[in-house]
């Protein structure tokens, strides 16, 4: 472009004068910048598609798939409606240890030669960016049995990667196959819960068969028999009979008999969307639509694949999302295929949903035999990103959230509101209030009087006052977790049993009923035994109030397995625990469960049992339970509680039994012992404690047993 100005005129005036010309360029299209623009497009770019991956740097006209790595400076035009989910990944590896075969690789040569050392290569992450993941368990069992290798409760962030190994031995000559598994199971701090599990089925080999036959016999027969008879008999019987018969007889009989037949069963779990009959695999959602509901079916099939051999199964556990599902079929004779149908109903808003099935049995020959089958966690697809944000705010966010929060509020609120508030304030106020009128509908209310969110936070503040700290991942925050959220017998808050639930709960995730309980625990396959009523004296004049309901079941936490309750305002009696695996720690909690009498927790039947080593309970006996000023018993015997006895224990002066033999406590017994006076039995024996007995002890005129050392 040019411009010439000037002045002229011939009388001298100072008259403007000017000339203009132009010429058209085509501006150059920028390259893209090394970080997002600080503006975004007003429109998506149509008749293009986003790349599979994201860039290292922003295009100039491509979205992609996922987020950038960098938050943009300015507010979205609608904000997402949560936060991505929860996503961990495991990954398994086999090898034969000495060698660094595969294990899929193992050969069978010779029956002298069965025994093969594996070694499991583990490693598990966490996906996803700028999210912490509270890793409940990673643990890798072996034949489905007990675990070989298990770590708990530790804290991963996006990103984060960890490896470990695990060892097993094998007899492959009596193993037709054999199995290992890893599995993970975790939450965020959305209390997202997330999982990945692998498998590794193995099978050993056989060296295969030569054209002609052997000169001499293998030492084990082959799977199939050969179409021409080998020149001599082998050492043992053909697990099948020849197509042919051997051309002579042999000349002496077999040195042992055939192997029993071999039990052999499949399992098979698939899912299937309603509407369609398509697989669950390829469901997709809307994301510009509202939350809707829709249906799958679970199918279960298992199978006996030998009909010469009947199987009798003892057990088929179905899972879905983790949670056990009923199946018909166990303890019932397995011939064919059973197969069992669920329904469920999930939102388009749900981020995941899969299903396992594990199935074993015997057959007439007692051999064991056993079957996995599992369908992953299927995350709904979503549609790709437009290039600019979009008018309407989409159902699902992202993938994966930005790193930090947007500078400014976004224009509205979120549709659904968050269960926690953002970590980081936002730097100004919204731009209005955050509904224009009124709900339609009231706001649901569990209590009456008042809303949910007004009970959460009290409910907040309440255990903050009976436990000293409630943080991410810890036990006092999962019982937290469970009360507010996921029972389902929602009590009150003006309910006097309120804080003897939470405790309670706490003790609970404190010993890991989901993992260690034999029974009762709200996994466990079968619940508590009933309470012997030789533990309740015949002329006890509270009248006692208990059942053998799992625990956290959705009904009065007095008939939850293993507790007794005072039958006239249903406070805590009782707790009976004899050999049911409860293993952990103590919470400093149970000293608020002040109507306590009984407090029975033995780690082992006996010290047999226990000599054997038979898991219990670790940790310092909590000071706290002095509190538990109507404590009439306390038997903690056959457990791994260390430390010294807490003199706050010798406060307690209703206490008549005080059993705390075979642990590892240490120390010098207080002399505060002896004001113990209604103390009729003290059982300190098989610890190591190390000093001289207090003479206070001779104060105690109703004591009928004393054991010491």
């Amino acid at each position: 472009m040019h411009l010439i100005g000037g002045k002229i005129n011939p009388d001298g005036s100072d008259d403007d004068c000017y000339s203009f010309s132009s010429k058209n360029f085509t501006p150059e299209i920028l390259k893209p910048s090394p970080s997002p623009t600080h503006i975004p497009t007003l429109s998506p770019i149509t008749g293009v598609k986003p790349t599979e991956n994201p860039t290292l740097s922003p295009t100039s006209s491509l979205p992609t798939l996922r987020p950038t790595l960098l938050p943009t400076t300015t507010p979205t035009h609608s904000p997402t409606s949560k936060p991505s989910a929860c996503s961990v990944s495991v990954q398994l590896e086999c090898t034969v240890e000495g060698e660094g075969s595969d294990c899929k690789d193992i050969i069978l040569n010779s029956p002298q030669d069965c025994s093969r050392d594996l070694e499991y290569k583990l490693k598990w992450c966490v996906n996803g960016q700028d999210k912490l993941v509270n890793i409940w368990f990673v643990r890798t069992k072996f034949n489905g049995g007990d675990a070989i290798f298990e770590n708990r409760n530790f804290n991963m962030m996006s990103g984060e990667c960890m490896t470990g190994t695990a060892k097993a031995t094998v007899n492959i000559c009596n193993s037709k196959r054999f199995f290992a598994s890893l599995i993970m199971l975790g939450s965020d701090q959305n209390k997202n819960e997330c999982y990945a599990f692998q498998a590794l089925d193995t099978f050993p080999k056989t060296l295969a068969p030569t054209n002609v036959p052997t000169i001499e016999p293998t030492n084990a027969p082959t799977t199939e028999p050969t179409n021409v008879p080998t020149l001599s008999p082998t050492n043992q019987p053909t697990f099948r009979i020849t197509l042919d018969p051997t051309l002579n007889p042999t000349s002496f009989p077999t040195l042992s008999p055939s192997k029993t037949p071999n039990c052999n069963i499949s399992s098979k779990v698939t899912c299937i969307l309603v509407e369609d009959g398509s697989s669950c695999e390829d469901f997709k959602n809307d994301p510009f639509k509202e939350c809707s509901q829709f249906d799958v079916i679970y199918k279960f099939t298992w199978c006996n694949e030998d009909s010469a051999q009947q199987v009798k199964l003892s057990r088929v556990s179905g899972r879905i999302n983790l949670k056990e599902v009923f199946l018909f079929g166990d303890e019932d004779d397995l011939n064919g295929c059973q197969e069992n149908s669920i329904e469920k109903s999930y939102s388009t808003c749900e981020e995941l949903f899969g299903a396992a099935l594990l199935v074993s049995g015997k057959n007439s020959f007692n051999e064991k035999c056993y079957a996995f089958n599992n369908i992953s966690p299927v995350i709904p697809v979503t549609l790709p990103p437009t290039f600019g944000p979009t008018e309407t705010p989409t159902n699902l966010p992202s993938n994966n959230p930005t790193k930090q929060p947007t500078k400014d509020p976004t224009h509205s609120p979120t549709d659904i509101k968050t269960k926690q508030p953002t970590y980081i304030q936002t730097m100004s106020p919204t731009n209005r209030p955050t509904t224009q009128q009124p709900s339609v509908v009231p706001t649901s209310t569990i209590c009456p009087g008042m809303t949910d969110k007004e009970r959460s936070d009290k409910l907040e503040a309440i255990a903050k006052s009976v436990s000293d700290t409630i943080e991410l991942g810890n036990v006092q925050s999962k019982a937290l977790r469970w009360l507010d959220s996921d029972d389902a017998y929602k009590i009150c808050l003006d309910n006097p049993k309120l804080i003897q639930r939470y405790a309670l709960a706490v003790f609970y995730f404190s010993t890991n009923g989901d993992e260690f309980w034999e029974s009762c625990g709200r996994n466990s396959e079968k619940k508590c035994d009933s309470l012997d009523e030789k533990i309740f004296p015949k002329n006890d004049p509270i009248t006692s109030l208990w059942s053998n309901e799992l625990w956290l079941s959705p009904v009065d936490e007095c008939l939850w397995g293993g507790l007794a309750c005072n039958e006239e305002n249903k406070m805590l009696d009782r707790i009976y625990f004899d050999s049911n695996s409860v293993k952990g720690i103590l919470p400093d909690e149970l000293g608020k469960l002040t109507t306590l009498r009984w407090l029975t927790i033995e780690g082992a039947n006996n010290e047999e049992d226990y000599a054997n080593g038979i898991d219990g309970l670790s940790g310092f006996i909590p000071t706290q339970l002095k509190d538990l000023t109507s404590l009439l018993v306390l038997d903690l015997n056959y457990n791994y509680l260390s430390g010294n006895i807490p003199s706050e224990i010798f406060s307690i002066r209703s206490l008549r039994h005080l059993d705390l033999n075979d642990n590892v406590l240490s120390g010098a017994i207080h002399p505060t012992v002896g004001n113990l006076s209604n103390l009729t039995i003290l059982q300190l024996n098989g610890n190591n404690l190390n000093s001289n007995i207090p003479n206070e002890i001779g104060a105690l005129f109703r004591l009928k047993q004393l054991s010491l050392w």
